[in-house]
């Protein structure tokens, strides 16, 4: 039984191990590829996928999506400031709509670039590369850098 135990537990760590040199070899970056929604806020898997990479580069795509269209949106926006973004990236933005305790802050290398699909939609197309960190600033506010880094050389 030990001797069968000490074999599963070798095979185990031998796939483990030859995972993580495939990944490592194929050059494989996680990658989070829906909108990020910041006046409808529902951001629970963003945050799961964040704090599953923190000190990791991981590639997001999609867009910063802050549509108006109905009062919440307009008070996270009136709180927030999509204006604010536009004149400044770095400006932090809530993923939990006015609760505002979890925020974003991207640090990008280019000013992102706005796009308006009609009455009300406005969002920052996403196609980039960060670093995953985060911090507190005043407990229990929680946030998540996303600095931009040089696109990945194996893309």
């Amino acid at each position: 039984m030990k001797r069968l135990l000490c074999g599963m537990l070798g095979a185990s760590l031998l796939l483990a191990i030859g995972y993580f040199i495939q990944n490592s070899l194929n050059g494989s970056i996680p990658e989070y590829q829906q909108n990020i929604s910041i006046t409808y806020p529902d951001n629970g898997e963003l945050i799961t996928f964040l704090e599953q990479h923190i000190g990791e580069v991981v590639k997001l795509s999609g867009a910063i999506d802050m549509s108006l269209s109905n009062e919440l949106s307009y008070e996270v926006s009136d709180l927030f400031g999509i204006d604010n973004f536009i004149i400044d990236p770095s400006t932090p933005l809530p993923t939990d709509g006015l609760q505002g305790e979890v925020f974003l802050q991207f640090e990008f290398t280019q000013q992102p670039h706005i796009t308006y699909g009609g009455t009300g939609v406005v969002q920052f197309p996403l196609n980039r590369y960060f670093r995953v960190t985060k911090a507190y600033s005043n407990e229990p506010i929680l946030i998540y850098n996303l600095t931009e880094i040089a696109q990945h050389a194996n893309e």
